[in-house]
């Protein structure tokens, strides 16, 4: 049963796109060597010369209240409306273009009873139904005012938000958009699941993710929790594409999580009514389960910029360097003893994530493994584990929590297996803090180890949650 998490809101964001060239981080490695010349604890994050970022789609995230009288705000501008294309009048041999027919009106999108599919208990109501959209329109958890990129035009488009009653009530918003043809629906369903698989957006993580059948001809979901002034909304995010038109819903409730099945299941009875006119599949045996987001992220594979939580007062986004091979003196927390670069494996890459806006030291290092088989990539976590078994035994500055097993569904029925941990490493001024993770899928190995610093870090569940999507990531491609 999925957590229930409040101020029900859904954002809106503004565009702040740039590229951003990020500091080198030697300092990083000189304020720990500082500590303790003699000391064999290493700094924690790779001398990174080439770090080189181009960030697109940076958003921050604001929040934007819904109320009953936000019916009010209501901006009507038209949208463009779909052609039908040009036709040729046989007798005459002259082009004609006929008279456009929308795919979309109000009878297309989630109502007030429909709405009820997600909190029964509630008394839904529309707050506004909006053509077109405006500066001024609220946009899903994880996506900006622009369209994202590779996102065709849309022909039509219609917003629709309800607000609900009680204490901490949900909202939902509805954006339906209708394209010229399927093959630009599509086009454009792959660009939006990019986007909310990479959820580019300052205080946005996506906490879990949905693999979502029988709702059209594509779908998927994701739970993305926000974070703006200390408060922090949950939402529950379905997309899908049926025929001619794609669908994004975004319910959001503070504190707990809304049912992301229940709220499929009232995007299907929209998608029912379009499914007659859009040409496509209409639903039929709806079934959400636990899965990876969708493939997102500027480096196919790894972690994307949502995969790790805002930290800190000030959230600032996740920003990864150019993957390379794992450098030659990487001693991660010192209780490992795999060398990196001397793995028997077809494939090793290394990415090191920083805040894009913080001056902290604070990171995140992940280095993937490619073995010749499943056992191979077995064998590698479980020497890892073992290291970190007998760590304070064989250092006595190490102190070693007991590793925290880590499983979950991967990409195309694969199954992420492994072990999460904290690590404390004493120099002779200060003590060096380390959480790490060790996780297989298939036959590749994931590591992905983390230093608080600065009052910076994580928290267990966090951590937890990193470790199995560094796997579920890695399973996506091949």
């Amino acid at each position: 049963m999925e957590p229930d998490r409040s101020t029900t809101i859904l954002p809106r964001v503004r565009d702040d796109r740039s590229t951003t060239i990020l500091p080198k981080t030697a300092e990083r490695r000189r304020r720990y060597e500082e500590d303790d010349e003699e000391d064999d604890v290493r700094p924690l994050l790779r001398e990174r010369t080439r770090l080189i970022l181009m960030v697109a789609g940076v958003a921050a995230v604001v929040i934007l209240g819904l109320v009953l009288g936000y019916a009010a705000l209501n901006v009507n501008r038209p949208a463009a409306q779909p052609s039908a294309g040009v036709s040729v009048d046989p007798s005459t041999g002259e082009t004609a273009t006929p008279t456009p027919v929308a795919l979309l009106d109000d009878n297309s999108m989630i109502d007030a009873q429909m709405a009820k599919q997600i909190d029964p208990a509630r008394t839904w109501q529309v707050a506004s139904t909006q053509r077109g959209l405006d500066s001024n329109s609220p946009r899903a958890a994880c996506f900006a005012s622009d369209p994202v990129d590779g996102q065709p035009d849309a022909q039509q488009t219609i917003q629709r938000l309800l607000s609900s009653s009680g204490k901490n009530p949900p909202a939902l918003l509805h954006q339906a958009e209708a394209y010229g043809t399927p093959e630009d629906a599509a086009q454009a369903y792959v660009a939006i699941s990019k986007a909310l698989g990479t959820c580019a957006v300052v205080g946005a993580w996506i906490d879990s993710g949905r693999t979502v059948s029988g709702l059209g001809d594509q779908s998927a979901a994701a739970v993305v929790a926000v974070t703006d002034a200390g408060k922090q909304t949950i939402h529950a995010i379905v997309i899908a594409r049926t025929g001619r038109v794609v669908d994004i819903v975004d319910v959001a409730q503070p504190t707990s999580a809304p049912s992301v099945g229940d709220t499929a299941a009232a995007l299907g009875q929209a998608m029912t009514v379009q499914c007659a006119t859009s040409g496509g599949t209409c639903p039929k045996k709806l079934s959400v389960k636990n899965g990876p987001p969708p493939l997102g992220g500027d480096e196919p594979g790894f972690l994307a910029a949502g995969d790790l939580p805002p930290v800190g007062s000030t959230p600032s986004l996740w920003v990864g360097s150019t993957p390379g091979a794992p450098d030659a003196d990487y001693v991660g927390t010192g209780c490992e003893t795999t060398d990196w670069t001397k793995v028997s494996a077809t494939g090793k890459t290394m990415r090191t994530y920083t805040q894009q806006d913080s001056s902290s030291i604070f990171g995140v290092d992940q280095i993937i493994l490619t073995m010749s088989d499943d056992k191979a990539a077995g064998d590698v976590v479980d020497k890892v584990k073992k290291d970190l078994d007998s760590c304070s035994k064989r250092k006595l500055t190490a102190t070693v929590s007991k590793p925290v097993k880590v499983d979950g569904p991967g990409a195309e029925n694969n199954e992420v297996t492994g072990w999460a941990a904290e690590v404390s490493q004493k120099t002779s001024s200060s003590t060096v803090q380390f959480r790490v993770g060790i996780v297989s899928v298939g036959s590749k190995v994931i590591w992905t180890l983390a230093n608080p610093v600065d009052k910076l870090d994580f928290t267990d569940d966090q951590w937890k949650t990193i470790a199995l999507r560094s796997g579920q990531r890695a399973s996506q491609v091949q």
